[in-house]
């Protein structure tokens, strides 16, 4: 399995920010048209002509008042589990496209120890625990 390039990686967050906007978006134009339509009804004048058959639609609408709500509550449970999921993933892609290279390639120009002319020539207190302390455990525990 390969993994994206790391050029589609911006895309790839554009469109994971756009999807979830869009379904924010789709649940509030349910809600405001769901609210519309129920102000259509009662705003009707037929409403005091016919209250039976309007009896029977205000129990419907109560109904689809209720999945409407359910489907408003899922949605955002649904976003706040997801949103720090979504960050991760944002923040490993940022690693990816932002850090990760120029991090490499500091790494590359440290280990390089030619351009480093005085590479060899660390003295004093903390050279002398670590050529004496350090080094030796190190070899210890390589060896054993």
């Amino acid at each position: 399995m390969s993994s994206p390039e790391a050029s589609h990686y911006p895309a790839l967050i554009e469109a994971l920010n756009d999807s979830f906007r869009l379904a924010g978006e789709a649940v509030n134009l349910l809600i405001d048209n769901f609210n519309k339509g129920v102000h259509n009804i009662n705003t009707n004048p037929l409403i005091y002509v016919a209250p039976d058959f309007f009896g029977g639609l205000e129990r419907a609408l109560n109904n689809l008042r209720d999945y409407v709500d359910k489907f408003a509550r899922v949605m955002l449970g649904f976003l706040k589990h997801h949103a720090p999921i979504i960050g991760l993933i944002q923040a490993s892609f940022d690693w990816l496209t932002v850090m990760q290279k120029p991090v490499s390639d500091i790494a590359a120009r440290a280990g390089d120890q030619s351009e480093n002319k005085s590479f060899g020539q660390w003295t004093g207190p903390a050279a002398t625990y670590y050529n004496s302390q350090v080094l030796a455990r190190q070899q210890k525990a390589a060896s054993g």
